[in-house]
């Protein structure tokens, strides 16, 4: 029996519009009708969030004199969707039938995880698939048929989709693809290609008896390739027959491949076209059905779950019927913030969540969806959110009036932005600021430039960035601001430069910090690079000598590269943590450290580490020495707290690197980040580069 959902609440938002704003006060107001603080579920999509949502929840029931309320709301489950899963399982693991002590693997670690687990399912499909990827023409393409079928599995567990209904999916992927070409040729496979044959011969010797025209050379060569192929007695590339379809010489040349063209433009007619995309498709799902079956088994033989894995768990604890009694006294009120960002099996969960809260909350902005690469859909999504509501009597909001830009900004980004969203199905009154709520006023430029960059590699144009900052910060007065006391300057801490990938930020921000001007960058941008994470597992380690998880960090970055897995067999051994020491060669000198620890200050122990584990040497032999070396000194540099910046930055000014500010950007400091973390930062000066062709402040 499937129970009808109770009320849900939707609330639609564009950035800056008070979404979060919104949603704190909506919790606030739960408990003041009632609600039980330690009964609230609320999730979003990062531990920074989660925690940041938490703190300014509790924040405003403590302004509102309800601290018993601030209190018990440390006993909510408030945190991310996997925590929060995580959590529910855990609780379950006996109606599970699993041990509440599963091992989670991080997600960073899951795709080395899934490839170790699935490399033999895959190996045994890789010779038929090598062959019909070859004859498709994807490696033309540069498509990877290994990436396809990862991102196969990654759809199918998503949508809450088994290996065993993979046969299924391929038959109907099969239906559609072949839906979309003509209808097949009366002739043979055999006919077709001996036609093609003949007319590939007959063009080659017609064009060596005349000088061809300029313009022809790329024919001849696909002439000659194809002549070739025919000559070793093998068949042509799907790519190739398509060339020839279109092939065109100069008009004095034209009439000696008319006749090639035709032959090969029956291409989308010919019946082994149609085999071979049947057979690719098939063999592409029977291989991700081994590839995922694989995967479970690896996972279930070392007690190990992904964050997938937490959710179909979750899900099943939700749906069963013999735990509603108890699990509604567990839940209360569900919020969702970051909804947008949800995959189809998540907007399951909150569905079935629903069934059992009395009341739930769902706010996002499907324009922010920045995990679409966790095969989240947008529009699914908002259909989702727009139908949950009134079907179950709830209201749908639409918060559309910004508090963080200038009207200038927010009519630009109507003018160039909604007619897209509305081209992919989200309605003009969901996407589109309605105004803002500050004005122009003591502001007499416009709010939108345009710089031109030039160069001719990204160092270059990186190099240009930071001068074009050093350029607006030497006129500050030319970038007015405003802030509490009227209106000023621009200043360093007044500017944010986002970029398009976490590579770029460090080039961006090392050349801001060649020229002087501070620079705050994301901690979580260092400790993603191998070094950092090195370092960092190994100080987790002399903290905690049963922290597991560190151990197998360090086992699997500094592994011999000739044994990859070496550090899940391990794992999966009699005793892991003796198994995974004898992979971490300085494991002796991180103990005597430990030993040490107690009378040293932090970065004491930061330097013992880094000389213990030997990183410099190890990040060196990985390549670009220079600035992995220099990520490690970012990554050591201590924070600096507010009160050692001053308002002019002197005493960072000069550094030679950036300043690394965990949590907060500093005062002072210009903010580099990507686009994605970058969709919070709320400054008067913001410069994107886009593929460093230009930058808009």
């Amino acid at each position: 029996m499937q129970y009808p959902m109770n009320r849900v609440d939707t609330t639609l938002a564009s950035a800056g519009t008070g979404k979060t704003y919104s949603l704190v006060r909506t919790m606030a107001q739960a408990v003041a009708d009632g609600a039980d603080p330690a009964r609230i579920v609320a999730t979003t999509f990062t531990v920074k969030a989660a925690g940041e949502l938490v703190e300014r929840v509790r924040e405003h029931l403590v302004a509102e004199g309800r601290v018993d309320a601030a209190v018990d709301l440390l006993g909510a489950r408030m945190g991310t969707v996997n925590s929060v899963c995580g959590r529910l399982v855990a609780e379950f693991a006996m109606e599970l039938g699993r041990s509440p002590a599963s091992e989670v693997v991080p997600d960073e670690s899951r795709d080395s995880l899934f490839a170790a687990a699935a490399d033999e399912a895959i190996a045994a499909s890789a010779p038929a698939l090598n062959r019909l990827s070859e004859a498709l023409g994807l490696q033309d393409r540069e498509v990877d048929w290994r990436s396809q079928i990862l991102r196969l599995v990654e759809l199918a567990r998503s949508n809450g989709i088994g290996s065993e209904r993979f046969a299924d999916c391929a038959a109907r992927s099969v239906e559609g693809l072949l839906d979309l070409l003509p209808e097949m040729a009366r002739e043979s496979a055999e006919d077709l290609d001996a036609v093609l044959r003949r007319e590939v011969g007959l063009a080659i010797v017609n064009a060596r008896k005349v000088k061809l025209k300029s313009g022809s050379s790329d024919v001849m060569e696909a002439l000659e390739a194809a002549d070739a192929i025919h000559r070793r007695g093998e068949r042509l590339p799907w790519s190739l027959w398509a060339k020839l379809a279109k092939a065109k010489m100069p008009k004095a040349d034209a009439a000696i491949v008319e006749a090639t063209a035709r032959a090969a433009g029956v291409h989308p007619r010919h019946p082994r076209l149609r085999q071979d995309l049947r057979r690719f498709v098939e063999l592409s799902f029977e291989c991700a059905a081994a590839a995922l079956s694989a995967y479970q088994a690896h996972k279930a033989e070392r007690g190990l779950v992904d964050f997938v894995d937490q959710e179909a768990l979750a899900l099943k604890v939700l749906r069963d019927p013999t735990n509603r009694e108890r699990l509604s006294e567990l839940l209360g009120h569900v919020f969702v913030d970051e909804v947008q960002d949800s995959s189809p099996l998540q907007i399951a969960l909150f569905a079935e969540m629903a069934r059992i809260a009395p009341r739930s909350a769902w706010v996002g902005d499907p324009k922010q969806s920045i995990y679409g690469f966790r095969s989240t859909d947008s529009s699914l999504t908002l259909a989702a959110a727009r139908e949950a509501a009134p079907d179950t009597g709830g209201s749908v909001a639409v918060l559309s009036t910004s508090w963080r830009s200038r009207p200038g900004l927010c009519a630009f980004v109507n003018d160039a932005f909604v007619p897209a969203f509305e081209t992919m199905g989200l309605p003009r009154d969901g996407s589109a600021f309605s105004g803002a709520a500050c004005d122009d006023a003591g502001l007499d430029v416009p709010p939108l430039a345009v710089w031109h960059l030039e160069g001719k590699n990204k160092a270059q144009f990186a190099a240009a960035v930071a001068g074009g900052v050093v350029a607006a910060l030497a006129d500050p007065l030319a970038w007015p601001v405003r802030d509490g006391t009227g209106v000023r300057g621009l200043r360093s801490g007044d500017v944010a430069v986002l970029c398009r990938a976490n590579e770029d930020v460090a080039e961006v921000a090392a050349a801001l910090s060649r020229c002087g001007v501070p620079v705050a960058v994301e901690l979580g941008l260092l400790f993603g690079a191998p070094e950092a994470q090195l370092v960092a597992s190994a100080l987790r380690w002399v903290a905690d000598r049963g922290d597991r998880l560190a151990m197998v960090e360090m086992a699997r970055l500094v592994g011999d590269a000739a044994e990859p897995s070496a550090w899940l067999d391990a794992l999966g051994s009699a005793d892991p943590d003796a198994a995974l020491a004898e992979l971490v060669p300085f494991v002796d000198l991180l103990d005597n450290l430990r030993e040490r620890q107690v009378g040293s200050t932090p970065r004491e122990t930061v330097d013992a580490v880094i000389l213990a584990t030997g990183v410099v040497d190890v990040a060196c032999r990985w390549g670009e020495a220079a600035e992995r070396v220099h990520r490690l000194e970012a990554a050591a540099a201590p924070p600096f707290a507010d009160s050692e910046l001053s308002a002019d930055c002197d005493e960072t000014a000069g550094l030679g690197r950036p300043v690394q500010m965990k949590g907060q950007t500093a005062p002072c400091a210009t903010d580099c980040t990507t686009c994605g973390h970058g969709a919070t930062v709320q400054l008067p000066f913001g410069s994107r580069t886009e593929g460093y062709r230009g930058s808009v402040p």
